[in-house]
């Protein structure tokens, strides 16, 4: 999906006159208003949240201590929101163990905002299906790489990081029930197993193999000169 400017259409905006409105005593305009001062207390809904260079620097400190080598931080509120949506900081030795998400079926949007990544999707074998190199804009002049995936439900995959301090935004349908989130695939490693670094060394010679691959067909691209 590409978001871009519309053109030829023409768009009015139509600003209500100062002349015919009155300026409450907090500062809020109303046009006409004859009634009490607007609120202007914020709703904890309404607020603007900021994700500033700190914000992620933090959540990237606690991946780094996690056992796990990833932390995420949730921006929804709550599991029942429509929307589910969250910042995942995620290092190169960190093995999510490929999964899917089919028992309640989530297609899933996956942005990079810093480093590298690199979605690996399966067969129902367990073969390598598609390797799609994802990364930030610092990534993006090689030409084969993308800043984001939609990652359609029922799909098997997992994900690995190709440079320390890399995270993604995760969006999602919600609501969210943690029992039916994702199935694991038979065929993979369980986390934390004497067999997972193994797996994910594999993960890591098939990107790099991918990457020759796509890099060359780049070079190998006519010019439109």
């Amino acid at each position: 999906m590409i978001l871009s400017p519309c053109f030829g259409y023409r768009m009015r905006f139509t600003l209500p006159s100062i002349r015919n409105s009155r300026l409450t005593r907090a500062g809020a305009y109303r046009p006409g208003s004859r009634k009490s001062p607007v609120n202007t207390h914020h709703h904890p809904r309404m607020s603007i949240l900021t994700f500033s260079p700190s914000y992620l620097s933090s959540l990237i400190s606690e991946a780094e201590r996690s056992p796990r080598r990833r932390q995420f931080r949730n921006v929804h509120r709550s599991h029942a929101e429509p929307c589910q949506r969250l910042f995942n900081a995620i290092e190169p030795d960190s093995y999510i163990r490929p999964h899917r998400h089919q028992i309640e079926p989530r297609d899933e949007t996956l942005v990079a905002i810093r480093g590298l990544f690199a979605l690996i999707t399966f067969n129902e074998d367990g073969e390598i299906a598609e390797i799609v190199r994802f990364g930030s804009e610092k990534y993006g002049d090689s030409g084969y790489c993308s800043i984001g995936v939609e990652l359609p439900a029922g799909t098997w995959h997992s994900l690995i990081a190709l440079v320390p301090g890399s995270v993604l935004m995760e969006v999602k349908a919600g609501s969210f029930n943690p029992q039916a989130a994702k199935e694991f695939a038979p065929w993979s490693p369980e986390e934390g197993s004497a067999d997972a670094s193994a797996y994910v060394a594999g993960l890591f010679r098939a990107v790099e193999a991918a990457a020759d691959l796509s890099a060359a067909d780049v070079l190998d691209t006519p010019s439109n000169n």
